[in-house]
């Protein structure tokens, strides 16, 4: 019940709640579940489009894993019903937010595998994402920023972007990024965000738009 509890804990709920005595907020195991997501549906798609080379496999994960993808499922499953929220978080609408029920489903994916294993994970993982997982041609539409402006830059200047950490402000629980992403040596977009993955997101939309507007797209 720790594990899940925590998974659930926003950190605006204990931020609020200076009395609250039980377990941490959910960035410790949204950080494993990120990791163990990505892992696992690398080995999923990795057995089962065996004719792709890793351009494509990169492209068909990207269009698995992204923050939209993720809030989706997380919707489906019911999970904003159960997150714990701060009473400020919630009512600028943090329990529909993409951010927080992406890092919230990666929370639980956290929490799973640390209570039980890796191949018990990669099944529930393989369970729920297995509309993208079998057909993700069809969710292109889900591909997030970096994903996009990855795949243009690879296209035009063959060549992947590259992401700079401009500056680091806030206290520990409130903290900004900026980063900054550079494509052949200069930066065309800069991005703001809570964490460094936000912020690199933001970074590519800005890039991409000036990509496009540069070339008339």
């Amino acid at each position: 019940m720790g594990l899940l509890r925590s998974a659930l804990m926003h950190p605006s709920y204990i931020n609020e709640n200076p009395e609250y005595i039980g377990p941490e907020h959910f960035e410790r195991l949204e950080f494993l579940g990120d990791a163990v997501l990505e892992l696992a549906i690398t080995d999923i798609i990795l057995n089962l489009w065996k004719g792709e080379d890793e351009g494509g496999l990169s492209r068909i994960r990207a269009s698995i894993i992204n923050e939209d993808s993720l809030s989706q499922i997380a919707l489906i499953l019911g999970i904003d019903r159960f997150i714990y929220l701060g009473k400020g978080e919630e009512i600028q609408g943090g329990r529909k937010s993409s951010k927080i029920l992406s890092d919230t489903l990666e929370a639980l994916i956290g929490a799973i595998y640390l209570d039980s294993d890796y191949y018990t994970v990669k099944e529930v993982i393989r369970k729920i994402f297995d509309p993208l997982i079998k057909n993700p041609s069809n969710k292109g539409k889900l591909k997030d920023y970096k994903s996009q402006l990855q795949e243009y830059t690879q296209r035009h200047f063959k060549k992947i972007p590259s992401y700079l950490l401009l500056s680091e402000e806030g206290p520990e629980h409130e903290k900004c990024f900026t980063i900054g992403v550079k494509v052949e040596g200069k930066i065309i977009g800069v991005g703001k965000g809570k964490n460094k993955k936000q912020a690199q997101k933001e970074a590519a939309k800005w890039a991409l738009i000036w990509l496009k507007k540069r070339d008339n797209l």
